[in-house]
């Protein structure tokens, strides 16, 4: 692999680390702060597990902060040059 492209893999791997970090560090501020939904991860499992969601919804309160949030990050460098 040539040096730049091998750069950019490098970066974009360094990218998905922080932007992970940042997210989860987000999430859980609002989780253990302030314990709200502010992104809405209840509508996600309403509308993928309803009869799910219809066992829980009264106790959302109280399961949202106790969630453990994973993330999939992928960035992907797709131009790169320089500027003059």
């Amino acid at each position: 692999m040539e040096k730049g492209k091998r750069m950019s893999k490098d970066f974009e791997k360094e990218f998905e680390k922080e932007i992970t970090r940042n997210c989860l560090a987000t999430i859980n501020k609002f989780q253990e702060e302030y314990k709200a939904d502010v992104f809405h991860f209840c509508q996600y499992i309403k509308a993928d597990e309803p009869a799910y969601w219809d066992k829980i919804s009264n106790k959302w309160d109280l399961i949202f902060p106790e969630l453990n949030i994973h993330l999939d990050v992928d960035v992907s460098i797709e131009m790169t040059g320089t500027t003059k």
